[in-house]
């Protein structure tokens, strides 16, 4: 790699982690906060078109066109609740933190590909509906209000892999450690594979995630080095599992603490909640859609 390119990447790596840092300036000093981040992102959008940095440079672009929309909604929008603005500040940070991620990956000298940095679309997916939301009628938010309302229960936690996920806890059966999955013969796109408990056969979802499934034989087997619990659910009538590498605890979410956000799980879309708790990130599982999907 150049040096220029280096240097170039270091800077950028400094600039992106102060402007994650300084966040709260979107509400405290909203007109500097854009004006700084415009000072950055569009000197480095020209030098990323110019190097040729496709992948990149696509995502610059789609970040540097929602901030500016954002800042039209912060400027001329009455209706910002404090919690409207919790989650976008979580978001802006979080696109920028792609950005840094970018740099530090091609500093070590990756090629720009689309993969290079996982899951980099889905704070710009968030951004876009944020703004789509708040350019609503205010009738149209009254009655999204309302659904958000009807929304509020208690739900159970788990965590995989380095996220963490939310099920309603009426679905919630009871959670089984230490079982077999029984591999299936032909990769679906709806099941990971099936477990017998206490004589009946639980189907588990390929979803969010999908198990471990690179052995041959026909049985993964979960032993007490790799610990894993099967949560057993209810679902209209059908038992199910899902794979969790921990459980965690029982939340309720009440009245505007749920927000919506799409992701991708592999090929199929899932439509997932995004939830902030005291800095950290839940995924609510719309179990009945995946089962149904």
């Amino acid at each position: 790699m150049k040096k220029d390119n280096t240097n170039f990447f270091e800077d950028n790596i400094k600039a992106f982690h102060n402007i994650s840092q300084n966040i709260n300036d979107v509400k405290i000093n909203t007109e500097t906060f854009f004006d700084n981040t415009k000072s950055v992102i569009d000197p480095f959008i020209a030098f990323v078109e110019k190097c040729d940095y496709p992948y990149l440079l696509k995502v610059s672009i789609s970040l540097n066109e929602l901030l500016k929309k954002i800042k039209v909604v912060l400027e001329t929008k009455k209706n910002i609740s404090e919690d409207d603005l919790t989650i976008l500040k979580f978001f802006i940070s979080d696109s920028f933190r792609v950005l840094e991620r970018y740099c530090v990956e091609l500093k070590k000298g990756f090629e720009d590909r689309d993969n290079l940095v996982p899951n980099k679309n889905e704070p710009l997916k968030f951004l876009d509906n944020w703004i789509i939301d708040k350019n609503k009628d205010p009738s149209e938010n009254q009655e999204e209000e309302t659904k958000i309302k009807k929304r509020k229960s208690l739900f159970f936690t788990f965590v995989k892999g380095e996220k963490k996920f939310a099920i309603n806890l009426d679905h919630l059966v009871e959670v089984v450690n230490k079982k077999n999955v029984i591999k299936l013969p032909i990769k679906q796109k709806k099941f990971a594979g099936l477990v017998s408990l206490r004589g009946e056969i639980i189907p588990i979802l390929n979803s969010p995630y999908e198990i471990e499934n690179k052995s041959s034989k026909d049985v993964v087997p979960i032993n007490g080095e790799d610990l894993k619990s099967i949560i057993v659910m209810n679902v209209e009538e059908n038992i199910i599992g899902l794979i969790a590498d921990a459980t965690e605890e029982v939340i309720e979410l009440g009245p505007k603490e749920v927000y919506e956000l799409e992701t991708l799980s592999q090929d199929n879309e899932k439509h997932y909640v995004f939830y902030k708790l005291e800095e950290e990130e839940i995924l609510f599982l719309d179990i009945e859609g995946a089962s149904a999907a």
